[in-house]
């Protein structure tokens, strides 16, 4: 038996809605997946750029470290008036006569580095905590 017209004008009516409710709820879906991946790659990049910032900053920080100890041996060793001997953490500095004219320490256990008088090595000594 065939349906009346009107039975079946209702039949497609149905149907059609019931697609149109199922795309619209599967690019619903899709749009959500889209946003969280989104989301969730934005803060591996944020954390991404964080770690590499410190890194760059610990590494600034260590080379620091040894363009001031070049710095100083390029001070100590560069003036022709002046003769010099190194020893393990320092350079001491001499004129022509021998008199000690200053010393260049290439560590820093003391805020004062450079000094144009003579290593005075009681005035440094280890203290005795350590």
């Amino acid at each position: 038996m065939k349906p009346a017209p009107f039975q079946a004008r209702k039949l497609v009516s149905r149907t059609r809605g019931g697609i149109a409710l199922i795309i619209v709820l599967a690019s619903l879906v899709l749009l959500a997946i889209l946003v969280a991946a989104f989301l969730s790659s934005v803060a591996t990049e944020n954390v991404t750029s964080k770690i590499y910032a410190n890194g760059a900053s610990v590494k600034l920080l260590a080379q620091s470290a040894v363009n001031i100890v070049q710095s100083e041996i390029n001070d100590a060793t560069h003036n022709p008036a002046y003769c010099w001997a190194s020893q393990p953490g320092m350079i001491r500095v001499y004129d022509t006569t021998g008199t000690a004219k200053g010393y260049y320490k290439l560590y820093s256990d003391s805020p004062k580095m450079i000094d144009t008088t003579s290593f005075d090595y009681t005035a440094n000594s280890v203290p005795a905590t350590w």
